[in-house]
This record gives structure tokens, sequence and C-alpha cells, in this order.
């Protein structure tokens, strides 16, 4: 795929890098040769053009000893790597990752060098600690930092049996033509036919990034989209937070003249069971949120956000006239604070996740 292409996907999600590099970039044998004979091979002529096979000592991060038991066991008993840097002279994935890792550390003055790929190259740049270490640089392989996730199964852009970001977003917009026809009245009621391309677009990729949070970070995924974009999580989020969104906006002026109040104030509703359940779930956010950040796992969040959704609606229902109370009920304001602290808790979910929501569908 193209650089343009990249920088097309990545703008649907509104991230952007400062600097692109490539791995033609330090692609010379020579630096390997170099360091070979930095640390004492003769490097010969009769020896150029061939390959390069070593057996390093393993240098074991934190990162590569974690699993399940069997593999840390395996870790702890197999103590060598056998590293292939040259292929007939030239450089290959591991030679130019070693020259990689040396170039960034000293041009960013890098505290960590994170590597975010899928699982199956966990062994590999395991062996780049390793191969750091061998080459006296020690504090460069202790900066390199692996983020592991699972393959979409059926998918790889290597084997040339990968799809493009832009193409499964556009059968995304496909579907979400399809579910405007179909709620065609509620849709226009929340103005989503003025929203343009772009942000249509934005929504179909966060509602095609949903469907992968919703598998736990390192756990491979079935490649089907037919089913996965049906799966709505993302578009369930999206309309929970302008259904959310809209209720408030609808009270800005009462909102405005809010009293502080004092948590015993917040019995007054708290003793019916689906206004409590809200409010001690929306409470755990915090605990959600540290987790998923720690563990670098969108899954977590998700699946707080779902459950978060699901009781909110669950009220609305229940309730659907609690926003018509008296505006100087103090109960209508207690429970107009939660909804604020809820559409917080949304926005916050969704920026963590990648997606800036809209108050629209």
């Amino acid at each position: 795929m193209s650089e343009e292409n990249y920088r097309k996907q990545y703008n649907l999600f509104d991230v952007n890098f400062d600097h692109w590099e490539r791995e033609s970039d330090v692609a010379s044998p020579e630096d390997i040769y170099r360091l070979l004979r930095k640390v004492g091979h003769s490097c010969s002529s009769s020896e150029m053009n061939k390959d390069v096979i070593l057996r390093l000592k393993k240098w074991n991060p934190s990162w590569a000893m974690a699993g399940n038991k069997k593999s840390r066991k395996k870790n702890m008993k197999q103590t060598h790597h056998e590293v292939k840097l040259l292929s007939a002279g030239r450089t290959i994935y591991l030679s130019r990752d070693v020259l990689t890792a040396i170039k960034r550390s000293e041009l960013y003055s890098a505290d960590v060098l994170c590597y975010i790929t899928d699982m199956s190259q966990k062994e590999h740049f395991h062996k780049l600690c390793s191969t750091l270490d061998y080459f006296g640089y020690p504090d460069v392989a202790e900066k390199i930092d692996f983020v592991g996730f699972g393959k979409l199964e059926g998918m790889s852009t290597r084997a040339g049996t990968g799809l493009s970001l832009e193409s499964v977003v556009q059968e995304a917009l496909e579907l979400q033509a399809e579910t405007m026809e179909k709620q065609k009245s509620t849709y226009l009621k929340h103005n989503f036919e003025q929203l343009d391309d772009l942000t249509k677009k934005k929504h179909a990729a966060w509602f095609v990034a949903a469907s992968v949070f919703s598998s736990k970070r390192q756990k491979d995924l079935k490649f089907n989209w037919q089913l996965h974009l049906k799966n709505d999580n993302g578009m369930y989020l999206q309309r929970t937070y302008s259904k959310i969104k809209n209720l408030l906006s609808k009270n800005n002026a009462r909102t405005r003249q809010m009293v502080i109040t004092d948590d015993a104030d917040f019995s007054a509703f708290a003793l019916e069971p689906h206004w409590r359940e809200l409010l001690e779930f929306s409470a755990s956010y915090s605990n959600a949120r540290e987790k998923s950040i720690s563990e670098l796992d969108g899954f977590i969040l998700l699946q707080f956000g779902l459950r978060l959704g699901q009781l909110a609606h669950k009220v609305m229902s229940k309730d659907e006239k609690w926003i018509e109370l008296d505006q100087n009920s103090k109960e209508l304001y207690e429970r107009i604070i939660l909804f604020e602290c809820i559409l917080q808790i949304f926005e916050d979910l969704l920026n963590i996740l990648g997606y800036k929501p809209t108050d629209q569908f």
C-alpha cells in the first residue's frame, strides 16, 4: 500500500505522524559488517555475499517473558537465539530493525521504542533485543517495548489477501445507508443527512474499529466484515452519546442555573434500583479506564461503554418523563448532573478509542 493511502486512512481517525521512515533508509549491509567487526568478526572478503547467522544469548525483557505458564517455562529453558542477520550478503527484516533502533534512539533521544505489530512477531523483537545487546547496545535493547495484537484471520497484506480500510469503510457506508433507509424518520429528525462526506466516513471508520475492539487485543479475529459490520457496537455508542447530548441540550437553560448539591441529595432518586445501578456503574469508570490504558486494550473500554449505554437506555425508557420534572425540582438537578457526567464518560471513552463523537447520529 502506498504512503499516500496510509495517510488517507490514518486521517479518518485524526492520526498524524511528525516523521515517516522507510526500511530502505537503513538497507546497507556495510552497516551490519561494521557492527560485526566492532565485536570481533573478521568479515573478510571471502565471507561477503554469504549468509550471516549467529547464536546469541537471550536478552529477556519483561514483555518477552509474559504469557501463559507453558510459554514462560519454554522461554526460561531456551537460553540462546539463532539469529540470521544477512542473506547472501543482503540485509533482511531483522538487520534493518537493528540499524533503525540504533538510529532512532540516537536521533530522538528516545525513552521508549514501541513496536506495535501482530503477536506472531513477538519472537522477532525478542531477537532484536538480544542482537542489540550483542552489538554493545544494551541501553537500546532496554528501551524496546513490544505491544502485540491478534491477527485478522483471512487477511494479509503481504500475502495479497488484505483489504484496505477504505474498501471496508465503503462497505460500512453502504450498511449505514441501508440502516438510514430503515429508520429514515429517526435519522432525518437528527439531521444525519446534513453530515458532510468526511464525517460520514469517520463514522464508518469508527464502526469498523469498534468491531475490532469487540475482541481482546491479543486474540485473533476471524475475518468476516459482513458479520462484524452488522455488529453495531460502534453505531450503538454513537447513538447513545448523541441521544444523551440532545436530551441535555433541551435543558440547557435549567442546567446553567444548577445549584451545588451534596452527595446526600442524590438519595432522592438513588433508591430506585435502575437509577442506583446507573449511578454505581458510572462511578466505576476510572477503574475500567486505568485498566484499559495499563493493558493497552480497547476491549475493556468498549465493553464498559456498551454496559453503560444499556443502563442509561434502561433509565430513559423507564422514566421517560423525568426530564420534564418541575424546573425547580432538586431531583431534576441531580439527575441532570448524573447524565452530564455520563456524557463526559462517553466522550472520554470514545476519544481514548480514537473516535470523536458527534451530536448527530
